[in-house]
């Protein structure tokens, strides 16, 4: 790799690296503040954005009534939920602090970041498969754990949201795969050589 492509690399994953540090501090607080502060503009927003709102007992007429009413039990299944929704993205996160550091290191095409991309690709495809429909479940129990014997709902789906997503990670492993490959053939040309 030239001199000038080296320094492109390098530059972009250092500023990966930032960006994803800031990604992950904002990950963090987007588990938190809803189940903090429900009631809040922000609270508000970000439970929206988790699709709260959409699963809220339909006896409430908004957010600041409902989030008044529930318990610390309904908080903490909340709470776990959101941890649930964004544990794949914290991970992921993680995963691309590893791979970003190994470019700026210029490590690019090597058995470290293969294994990162399917280890990306396996989190996703677990996610949809599995942490989705489980935290669809525990917002919905948060929803309605208050509600009278026989209006209590557990409830969980899947959605192109999932479809998307098992696409996605099967893409992920097989570039991981391909990088793992990739990097096999240029061990095997610098034995030759």
């Amino acid at each position: 790799m030239d001199q000038i492509n080296t320094g492109k690399l390098i530059k972009t994953s250092k500023i990966m690296l930032l960006i994803l540090r800031i990604l992950f501090v904002l990950l963090i607080l987007m588990a938190i503040i809803p189940w903090i502060a429900p009631t809040t503009d922000i609270g508000k927003f970000l439970l929206s954005f988790q699709g709260f709102p959409a699963i809220m007992n339909a006896n409430h007429k908004n957010i600041d009534e409902f989030m008044s009413s529930i318990t610390l039990l309904s908080r903490t299944l909340g709470f776990i939920g959101s941890i649930l929704a964004l544990l794949p993205l914290l991970l992921g996160t993680m995963i691309m602090f590893k791979i970003s550091k190994n470019y700026i290191n210029g490590k690019v095409f090597n058995l470290s970041n293969a294994k990162s991309y399917s280890q990306l690709g396996a989190i996703y495809l677990i996610s949809a498969l599995f942490l989705q429909p489980v935290y669809q479940i525990f917002f919905s129990a948060c929803a309605t754990i208050n509600n009278p014997a026989g209006q209590k709902v557990i409830a969980f789906g899947i959605d192109v949201n999932n479809l998307t997503a098992i696409f996605f990670a099967i893409i992920l492993i097989a570039i991981g795969q391909a990088t793992k490959l990739g990097q096999k053939i240029s061990e095997e040309q610098e034995l030759t050589v």
